[in-house]
């Protein structure tokens, strides 16, 4: 199988856009408009985490890819062509994640 993304480590990019955040405070600012940067930290975090489960995703969606064939003592044809047919279609919606998690020219084929 190929060598696949890994998902990072989450926990030290939450620290570190929580400390850029914490760094651009002004002690003397609005604590309105520091609830408003935490909050935009907090969707930056999100957003790096969606992208990370995406890649997730992709990589065990390549894996599947060139392993399933291998299922048919347990799955049909037809469920292993279905199955198939879905990661294809789940992999050719999020081509930025293939991309990222290293397997967008072995699924693309």
């Amino acid at each position: 199988m190929a060598e696949h993304f890994d998902g990072g480590d989450l926990k030290t990019a939450a620290k570190l856009v929580i400390f850029e955040e914490y760094l651009d405070l002004s002690a003397d600012e609005d604590p309105e408009d520091r609830r408003l940067d935490i909050f935009g930290a907090a969707e930056e975090i999100n957003d790096h985490i969606d992208d990370v489960v995406d890649e997730a995703i992709a990589a065990a969606l390549a894996d599947l890819l060139e392993v399933v064939d291998d299922w048919d003592d347990i799955w049909s044809d037809d469920e292993i062509a279905d199955a198939k047919a879905e990661a294809r279609d789940w992999l050719q919606g999020h081509r930025e994640a293939a991309k990222r998690a290293g397997v967008w020219d072995e699924v693309s084929n």
